[in-house]
This record gives structure tokens, sequence and C-alpha cells, in this order.
């Protein structure tokens, strides 16, 4: 993929990334790269010395070390075993998409889905994924790894063909970076994307999950990007800042930010007739390629990119209040959608009259609680933490403290802890609080969860039957 650096002022960005790896001098270098097959998939070596992870089930990729002369980049240093979801990765998710597909290629039945080994060793490696729906639509992803002495650093590359009936655009590719939704901000590794727009505006966008829950997510995570050419990444940590390197397309391309997990959609718009071949089907092609810019580039790109419109502007169908570790929640206070929140979040509708609310006129030590209210009995309603997660460690005990005050609850309310994998529906295990019931004061109770063994925790609200409950000052804390 070597570029000629004369380039038309229009698409100066795109070539300073690119050019930003050319060093004066090549660095003539001798990859021994091979694959060993593992039981999650193939890792990928250069000599002894391991870069990369093929996770073969959802065809995702991580890659740790973008050169052979600098140290990896891991996030999370847990055995590759021991890797529960994408929280829990290593460095980056790369996965083939899924937005926007046909409805045949997510069916489990008739779609065929191969996967080929090209060159297994050698001084560059190839592999393709191969999918096919019985309508013979289909994609394949042909991925190639390569060292660039010009670059001094190994180039992972993908080139994407599709066929379609349709001429709907979709997502043929997808990047997640571990580290994006921690719950606190020692552990944050970045808070913005940067792109450059069609019109060669460099834009910046604030990774704020309160943003998306609060306004109409869809409209505010898309992005026109600048074609045939485009690029998008995440900014600006000490190490690590990744970039997709669209370097050719031959439809439009469009962005979309996932409102939870803030991995990089990248999208074909629909294709034109000129995309219209001979055997009766639309064409798709793309050429893409994941980059570490490093810190210096990327902040500068940061630096120079704007900001969009002041969010606190967009009228708010629902509010957003902050759940911090390790220290008391008074709620008294939303979270600033212009600024990267770097916790979990509670959300609750802007209407009062709502089962779930905000309230600021009751609070235990403050006019302000979250208040649940329920009007049918053995009905449960419950409240609890979206988007960024609540990271423990494992082997170790968790206690959620904080105080109830209950108005004729026929049942009870009382605080959950649940430790739980990738979704709030794949529960493990629950401690539960006593129970909150009839009608009294601020009452403390406590949930301990005794030697947690998984990557997180979610903390539950419960309001069991009849009658209202407010919550307030709860905390999340390690037991020792």
């Amino acid at each position: 993929m070597r570029r000629n650096r004369l380039r038309n002022v229009a698409i100066m960005y795109f070539d300073q990334i690119v050019n930003s790896f050319s060093k004066d001098v090549p660095r003539q270098y001798s990859p021994r790269f091979h694959i060993r097959r593992e039981d999650l998939g193939w890792r990928i070596f250069d000599g002894d010395i391991d870069i990369a992870m093929v996770l073969v089930q959802n065809v995702v990729f991580d890659i740790w070390r973008f050169s052979p002369w600098e140290e990896p980049i891991i996030h999370n240093t847990e055995p590759l075993d021991k890797v529960i979801d994408l929280h829990t990765m290593h460095n980056t998710y790369i996965n083939m998409g899924k937005h926007g597909w046909p409805e045949a290629w997510t069916r489990k039945s008739g779609t065929n889905t191969r996967i080929d080994l090209g060159k297994e060793s050698g001084e560059e490696l190839e592999m393709s994924f191969h999918l096919t729906a019985p309508s013979e639509e289909e994609c394949t992803w042909r991925f190639r790894i390569c060292y660039d002495p010009d670059w001094h650093r190994y180039r992972f590359s993908w080139t994407i063909d599709a066929r379609k009936r349709d001429f709907y655009g979709f997502e043929p590719f997808n990047l997640m970076a571990a580290g994006a939704v921690e719950d606190r901000a020692e552990r944050r590794r970045w808070t913005h994307s940067v792109w450059e727009s069609t019109d060669g505006q460099l834009r910046r966008f604030v990774h704020s999950n309160a943003l998306f829950v609060s306004c109409d997510n869809w409209f505010w995570s898309r992005r026109n990007y600048k074609s045939p050419e485009a690029w998008v990444g995440y900014a600006a940590n000490a190490t690590f800042n990744p970039f997709v390197l669209v370097h050719k397309s031959n439809t439009p391309l469009r962005g979309a930010l996932c409102e939870c997990l803030f991995d990089e959609h990248i999208l074909w718009g629909d294709a034109g007739v000129e995309n219209f071949g001979s055997d009766g089907f639309f064409h798709f092609h793309m050429e893409v390629e994941v980059v570490n810019a490093g810190k210096n580039l990327a902040q500068q790109l940061m630096e120079q990119a704007s900001d969009l419109q002041q969010l606190d502007k967009l009228p708010r169908t629902n509010y957003v209040l902050p759940f911090y570790v390790d220290r008391v929640n008074s709620f008294d206070a939303q979270v600033d959608l212009n600024k990267p929140e770097d916790c979990p979040i509670f959300v609750v509708s802007a209407n009062s009259e709502e089962n779930c609310a905000w309230d600021r006129n009751i609070g235990h030590a403050d006019s302000f609680s979250l208040r649940l209210s329920g009007t049918a009995a053995g009905k449960r309603n419950e409240l609890f933490t979206k988007c960024a997660v609540v990271r423990v460690k494992p082997r170790t005990s968790y206690r959620l403290s904080g105080w109830i005050r209950a108005e004729s609850v026929e049942e009870f309310a009382c605080l959950e802890l649940s430790t739980y994998r990738y979704a709030s529906t794949n529960i493990i295990n629950t401690a539960k609080s006593r129970n909150v019931k009839g009608s009294g004061d601020w009452t403390m109770v406590d949930a301990v969860l005794d030697n947690v063994d998984d990557a997180y925790v979610l903390p539950k609200l419960v309001l069991s039957g009849k009658g209202t409950a407010w919550f307030d000052d709860l905390r999340i804390e390690e037991v020792h």
C-alpha cells in the first residue's frame, strides 16, 4: 500500500497520517510469520513473539504488537484463555461488522461461512473469510500482514469485496478498542473519535454514553466520510491510538459510533448504476488498514479538530446520572454531555410520572434521589447502570451499600449486586440486601458479593409490588 506523497491538498489529512509512518532511512527486516492453532482460534507469531490473535468463532482480530522494534501494547493482561468477552479483550476487537447486512446473511441456516488459510508462514501471511448466502450474494474478506521497511512496522490490511442483489450499503468492517468504556478515569484509554468529514474538515466526537441515551443516538452517531479514501481514529492515548484507514472504496462511506461500546462502524453507502455488474449483482469494494497513529499525531489532529455544537442545547428525553466507583453517589447532578463521562450511568425518563424517576425534592442528605414506583402486586421494577461497566478484581468481594426510604411498599425494596458477562442479562451470581417494606424513614442496607470471579459487576435498585421507594447515597467498594 505504498502511496505517492505528492497529493492533492483536499486529502492532505489522509496523506499526513500515512506519511507520518515513513522514516528517512528504511529499516530492513525479514519477519518469520507463522500461525499456531489453538482452542480459541489462531495465534499469529513473528518468530517466537506473538503479535496477534484471530478468534475464529466470530472472526475477530486482536492485535497487540504493531512493530518488531517496540513493546507490545496490551490493555488486558489476563491470559488469552481467560478472556471473557470484548470488554476484557487484550487490545483491539476487529470484526466483520453486522449492521445493515442482508437478512439472508444473518440466518444460521443456508448461509455458508468458510475460512481459508493462504500463506501460513513466511515473510507475509494471508487468510480469507467467505460468506455466501443461498441467493448467491456473497462477501469475502482477505486479510494480509507484512512488514514495511519504509514504515519500520507491520501492516495489517483487509481487502473486502461483496456482491448484492440490491444497492443498499452495509457494514463490512468494525473496530473496537479495549479500554474505551472503563468505569474510572485512570483506566480510560480514549475520550474522542476524530475523523475527516466530506468537506475536508477535521471533526471530533466526545465519547459520552449520556449523549446517546438522552438524545437521538442514531442521528448523533452517524458521520459522513471523505471518499474514496477515508479515516477515523481514537485519540489520544500515550502509546496506542488505533486508526482505520480506508485506502479505497468504490461507493461513498459513512461511519457510526455504537452508543454503548464506542466501536467504529465503517459502512458502505448505497451503490450506484456504475457498481452494477453483468452478473446481475451490485459490487462493493474496500481496501482498509488498521494502524497505531501514536500519541503525537493523534493529539495534533485532536487539537486541530472542531467539536460538534454544544450538546446541552439538545432536547432531552431522559435524565442521565453518574454512578462512580469507590465513592458515595448522591445523584445531585447530571452528566455533562460535552465531556467524556468515565463511569456507568443510571438513565431515567424525563417524565416524572414514570415508574423510574429522578426525584429532586427528596433525598437522604440533600434533596436528590432515585425513585421507583409500583402499581401492581408482584410486578418487579428495577433500575441498573448502563453503558460503561463496573470493573472489578477477580476473586475479590464487593459491597453495594446505600439508603432506602419506603412509602406504602407492600412487598419489598432492596439493593442487588450481580456479576455478569457482556450483557446485563447474562447474570452469573447475585447478592441481595435485606428488604425494606411498609413506610418509614431512611434505612441503610448493603449487599455483599463474595469472591467475584468475573470481569465486572452490576448494581441494581429493586422495588417489588405496589408502593414507592427512594434510593440515595449508593456506593460500591472492595471488601477487605
